[in-house]
């Protein structure tokens, strides 16, 4: 009996703890592929190097109007399905259309990601990779971005990806109690 592959698809804003939870599925014989990756690859064509976010959201944005609304997430399916794994994360959505072309997957679990705006922002500040070096109200002007920049069809939209979540997961305590909380929930799903 072939068995169909495991999606698991995680939304939320920055400093939410998606990577928390990526690295908690990695550990669980599941494949990432972060979909800000696709757009990295996509800026490195182009010869640029100097990476912020405001440029992963731009570029972003601008490969959905020239590529179709779901491009991340079918280029996403696209390397992982190369890897021959069952069982697979994608870090990082922010669109609507990502979220249906997913679906159409099968054996999607879209998992929401959240944390208030004070704890996300010094997760943010401390994060050894390229930590926050902003302000609090530039962070949640930052923020804001996420949820409005672009094209409705097109642009980033993560509050609207929120509210498609089949569960909201709330990180804003120690990560051992999240990870209990995520541990239930998906050995609850039977996805563990």
């Amino acid at each position: 009996m072939k068995h169909n592959p495991c999606i698991i698809g995680l939304v939320g804003l920055p400093g939410a703890g998606k990577t928390t939870v990526t690295e908690f599925l990695e550990k669980h014989g599941f494949v990432r592929v972060i979909l800000s990756d696709i757009i990295r690859d996509e800026l490195k064509k182009r010869g640029v190097t100097d990476i912020t976010r405001e440029l992963l959201q731009d570029v972003g944005n601008e490969m959905r109007r020239k590529f179709g609304p779901d491009v991340l997430a079918k280029r996403a399916m696209k390397r992982l399905k190369t890897l021959g794994n069952k069982k697979y994360v994608i870090d990082g959505i922010r669109n609507l259309s990502e979220i249906a072309y997913l679906k159409k997957q099968n054996h999607l679990l879209l998992i929401g990601i959240q944390a208030a705006a004070r704890v996300r922002f010094m997760r943010l500040k401390r994060r050894k990779l390229n930590p926050l070096t902003n302000s609090y109200q530039e962070f949640l002007l930052q923020a804001r971005r996420e949820n409005k920049l672009g094209a409705n069809t097109t642009g980033l939209r993560v509050i609207d990806c929120l509210k498609q979540c089949q569960t909201i997961l709330e990180n804003s305590k120690t990560i051992l109690i999240f990870e209990k909380q995520l541990h239930a929930f998906l050995f609850k799903n039977n996805m563990l």
